[in-house]
C-alpha cells in the first residue's frame, strides 16, 4: 500500500509545471501557428524555385534558421541537428541580446515538394520540442 504524497510536494510539482509553461519561448499555440506559417512559406518558396527552373529532381543544400531564448536550449537543438549531419553555428542574435540564432546548412537533399514540405514540418517539430522557433529556410539558386 502506497502513501499519498504530501500536499507540499504536490504544490511544488504543480508550481514547477506552471513555471515551465510560463518560461517557454514557444507556446503550444505559437508552435501550431508556426506550423501553418511554415507550410504557407514553404509552398511559396517552392513555387518561386519552380519559376526559376528548379524541378525538384536535383539536390541542394538548404539553409535553416532557428531562434532560442536560452543558450542551453540552442545547444540542445544544435546537437540534434548535428546528428542529422547538418553544419551549423549558434550565435547571439543580431536582433536581441536575449536570443540566440541557430543557423546552418543541410547535407544536399532533393527539393521536390513532398520532401521539402515534410522536412519543414520536421524542422518545426524539432524546434518546438527543444523550445526553439524554426524561423524558416532558403537556398541558393543558379540563375
Amino acid at each position: 500500500m502506497s502513501k499519498k504524497p504530501k500536499k507540499s510536494l504536490i504544490k511544488t510539482i504543480t508550481k514547477t509545471i506552471r513555471n515551465s509553461y510560463r518560461d517557454s519561448f514557444v507556446s503550444k499555440k505559437e508552435s501550431e501557428d508556426d506550423m501553418d506559417r511554415q507550410a504557407d512559406a514553404t509552398a511559396k518558396v517552392l513555387e518561386l524555385m519552380r519559376d526559376f527552373g528548379d524541378t525538384g529532381e536535383g539536390t541542394r543544400k538548404i539553409e535553416f534558421f532557428f531562434y532560442a531564448s536560452r543558450i542551453e536550449k540552442a545547444h540542445i537543438l544544435a546537437n540534434q541537428l548535428r546528428q542529422l549531419d547538418y553544419d551549423l553555428e549558434v550565435v547571439n542574435s543580431a536582433d536581441s541580446d536575449q536570443q540566440f540564432l541557430i543557423n546552418g546548412w543541410t547535407t544536399p537533399m532533393k527539393t521536390d515538394d513532398d520532401i521539402m514540405i515534410s522536412w519543414a514540418e520536421q524542422m518545426s517539430n524539432l524546434g518546438s520540442n527543444c523550445d526553439c522557433k524554426f524561423d524558416g529556410w532558403g537556398t541558393f539558386m543558379d540563375l
